[in-house]
């Protein structure tokens, strides 16, 4: 599923939860003769658990929603009281004080009432239909109906989302906005499902006193999924710590990671590259120069030539860079990404003059970026910035020499349909759960597959393309942003 039109996306957006909250008023109506059958006691009971549970949400990472554990209590009514009243308590027993204090959005609020019913209905209409009989369980001849019940909860509560998220935001595809925010989520409910099963056991060899003691397990599956949630925003904390490190040293370069962070992922995502790889890529793009934490600020600053003994210093910092970053779990395994993105396409890069496709794909991809952004900035060595169209063409002209020809030409595409202040938010936090100066060939040394290059790649750029829900301006030699004598 591609992204929608971007003059679109509201109106389908609006529509689309109107449709879901009318469809959910249209369920809880038709269950409500079979909810009025039940047990008031046991539905009050498994009321209060499920709004207790609800009360202890986990934040996802990068801010893109919440889950509970209240999943494995409605799960557990689903087999003890049947689908009525399991929809009813998913519409009503989730709301949280948040939602009832009014700082969620109304559309919001009655959109995760409505999709939290339909996928509680949905499940429990599953369990029956296979055979499942409410309050009687039979864990070896219903296993059958029981994981089926728990599979249509997850991926109806799962689609319902992540479609609403895919009509909300600019850019991404339902498909990577599940893998990115959403794949774990299955396994998640699929953990919790046995605990829901024994609840259901409990309740019916036991009673509801029982089933309050299982509430411990319940806490401790919570705060597990804390642990990771804050993990994850650790491991985000710890990249813009050093991403503002970098750049409080140098006004110059003030958001230069975060744009070619952007303009990375967006070319990532025109390659098609999976939403995991496109992620690290991200990460790597943000932490590039990293290593410069080690430049002393007369070098980083200077606007004149580097001298040898400065260059040489200079061109350590990709190394540093990785040898810093490979202590970190989450970014140690992409660290050849850092440490090769001066490379150059002819092998004239360091620092292990690799060439062609022996450097790695997301290193050659930086390269791009962080040149394309470096010559569209200020920099102290360069009385103006290149507009984007002459960067464009910069970057074609030396393609098949300092870059990957290929990547040129889809990073053209890409950047020709983009905002040309994108990236440039005042913000470090990382854009995705959404997501070098160039070392210049003189024209005469520029080389016809460059220059055809840039001819196929201008072309193509001129076709157009395709939870709950919370250059050189002088002859004169020059230096690039990464050093680089010109």
């Amino acid at each position: 599923m591609a992204s929608p039109p971007q003059d679109q996306p509201k109106h389908l957006a609006t529509a689309y939860v109107a449709l879901i909250v009318t469809l959910g008023l249209i369920v809880l109506y038709r269950l409500l003769p079979e909810l009025l059958l039940c047990d008031l006691a046991a539905v009050l009971s498994f009321a209060l658990m499920v709004f207790v549970s609800e009360a202890m949400p986990v934040e996802l990472p990068r801010g893109r929603g919440t889950v509970s554990v209240s999943y494995a209590v409605l799960y557990a009514c689903i087999l003890v009281l049947g689908p009525a009243a399991a929809a009813w308590l998913a519409a009503l027993a989730t709301l949280r004080l948040i939602e009832l204090s009014g700082r969620i959005p109304l559309k919001a609020t009655l959109f995760n009432r409505a999709q939290l019913a339909l996928s509680a209905a949905a499940a429990g209409l599953t369990y029956v239909e296979l055979g499942g009989v409410p309050g009687q369980i039979d864990v070896f001849s219903g296993f059958g109906a029981m994981l089926a019940a728990s599979l249509v909860f997850s991926l109806v509560n799962i689609a319902m989302v992540v479609v609403v998220m895919y009509l909300t935001q600019r850019g991404g595809s339902f498909w990577g906005i599940f893998i990115k925010d959403f794949r774990w989520m299955l396994p998640h409910y699929l953990a919790l499902t046995p605990l829901g099963i024994l609840v259901g056991i409990v309740e019916y060899e036991v009673g509801l006193a029982g089933v309050f003691l299982l509430f411990v397990p319940l806490v401790i599956a919570r705060y597990s999924l804390q642990l990771y949630s804050q993990m994850r925003r650790a491991y985000l904390a710890t990249i813009q710590a050093m991403v503002a490190a970098i750049e409080a040293r140098d006004p110059y370069t003030a958001g230069h990671s975060r744009r070619v962070a952007a303009f990375t992922v967006a070319t990532a995502r025109e390659l098609r590259l999976s939403e995991d790889q496109t992620e690290r890529l991200e990460y790597a793009a943000w932490l590039h120069d990293v290593g410069k934490l080690s430049v002393p600020d007369q070098i980083l600053q200077k606007k004149g030539a580097l001298t040898a003994g400065e260059w040489e210093q200079m061109k350590m910092h990709p190394q540093i860079g990785a040898n810093i970053l490979k202590q970190i779990r989450l970014l140690g395994r992409d660290v050849d990404v850092i440490l090769h993105h001066h490379e150059r396409w002819n092998g004239d890069g360091y620092p292990d003059y690799m060439k062609e496709k022996d450097i790695p794909l997301g290193a050659r991809l930086i390269a791009i970026a962080d040149a394309y952004e470096a010559m569209t900035s200020v920099r102290p060595y360069r009385a103006r910035p290149l507009t984007r169209d002459e960067a464009l063409a910069e970057l074609a002209r030396c393609a098949g020499t300092q870059f990957d020809p290929d990547l040129v030409r889809v990073f053209i595409r890409t950047v020709s349909t983009l905002p040309e202040d994108l990236g440039r938010e005042d913000s470090l936090t990382p854009v995705l759960p959404f997501r070098p100066a160039v070392a210049a060939v003189s024209r005469d040394k520029a080389e016809p597959a460059a220059e055809s290059a840039y001819r196929e790649a201008a072309a193509a750029a001129e076709s157009p393309g395709q939870p709950q829900w919370r250059v050189a301006e002088s002859t004169e030699p020059r230096r690039s942003e990464s050093g680089e004598k010109e």
